[in-house]
């Protein structure tokens, strides 16, 4: 199991609240579930995790799955952007 915590800015938590992110969780996973990433809500924290199993696990195979959880992590952070600036602008 690969897995990698990181926790939303004070902007970004600023313009989410926690209903919010409640509200986009399911978003969020939708976007994700497709690289095979796991993802567990903790707010502000996000926690997201990729389960291999391969009797031989090569390096090229350890790395697609860090790289899995790197790509995950940046559409995670381009949707909640999007999000935020839909939220600030319907204030």
């Amino acid at each position: 199991m690969i897995r990698t915590i990181f926790e939303l800015d004070k902007l970004m938590e600023n313009k989410n609240n926690k209903e919010n992110f409640d509200i986009k969780y399911t978003d969020l996973e939708s976007v994700i579930y497709s690289l095979n990433i796991s993802m567990i809500q903790s707010y502000p924290l996000i926690n997201i995790y990729k389960v291999m199993f391969h009797e031989d696990l090569t390096k090229r195979l350890f790395l697609e799955g860090i790289n899995g959880l790197v790509h995950s992590m940046s559409l995670i952070i381009s949707k909640i952007n999007k999000k935020s600036s839909e939220v600030v602008q319907q204030i």
